[in-house]
């Protein structure tokens, strides 16, 4: 839910409008769960936002569908940024075990192997984690991911004239399938050292200034 990024965007509105856009599953309910929704939804809001290009910022499945609405018009993207995403992986068939989620067991083995430092937990916390993952839509779009290589879409990307820059936690156990491959030079990778899949929580500063490197102006993390 776009409420996740609720402080990286409060640190970012000094550098330009920013906009937060649920998947189509949340907002619109009985909407199609896919990706291919997920993509026409991003390019609606980006229609709407004026002539100007945009940056698209996307974490996870987030990037994924920044990646191809870039692809699909390349003109109205100044440049996709993806967090917690590997743009050199050719297999994530790995997620579809890892983010199984079905039981409190499931959700606290989630949590714990997803982040750096597992956050504490309650009952509550657990549930809304179960009911998150264990959607229909959540779980079909996480199938749709899986059967992703991100490396030839990163190629057909940069192909498209898109510029790309990746963000991504040394510990993610969600994107430590293999890899190595060489990405095209002109896509930037960085690594963020102790951290997991959940970047904007686990380093929020240092996910800001990232982000705001490549918006072309340091973000300030000051509240």
């Amino acid at each position: 839910a776009w409420t996740a990024w609720a402080q990286p965007m409060f640190r970012l509105s000094a550098l330009g409008a920013c906009v937060a856009l649920d998947p189509p599953v949340l907002v619109e309910p009985g909407a199609a769960p896919d990706l291919a929704a997920r993509v026409l939804a991003l390019l609606a809001v980006v229609e709407d936002s004026g002539p100007d290009p945009v940056v698209a910022v996307g974490a996870s499945i987030g990037g994924l569908v920044a990646r191809r609405a870039a692809r699909r018009r390349p003109g109205t993207f100044r440049r996709v940024l993806a967090t917690a995403l590997r743009p050199d992986l050719e297999d994530l068939s790995g997620i579809r075990s890892e983010m199984a989620v079905a039981s409190a067991t499931d959700a606290r083995r989630y949590l714990e192997r997803t982040w750096h430092r597992p956050p504490p937990t309650s009952p509550a916390a657990l549930e809304q984690v179960i009911g998150t993952m264990s959607a229909a839509g959540f779980r079909a779009a996480v199938e749709e991911a899986a059967a992703c290589n991100l490396l030839e879409e990163t190629r057909l990307a940069a192909l498209a004239g898109v510029p790309l820059a990746f963000l991504y936690g040394a510990g993610d156990v969600l994107m430590a399938g293999p890899g190595g491959s060489p990405v095209p030079a002109e896509v930037h990778v960085e690594r963020l050292e102790a951290c997991g899949h959940h970047l904007h929580y686990e380093r929020l500063e240092e996910t800001v200034a990232w982000i705001g490197r490549h918006l072309g102006s340091p973000a300030s993390s000051e509240t």
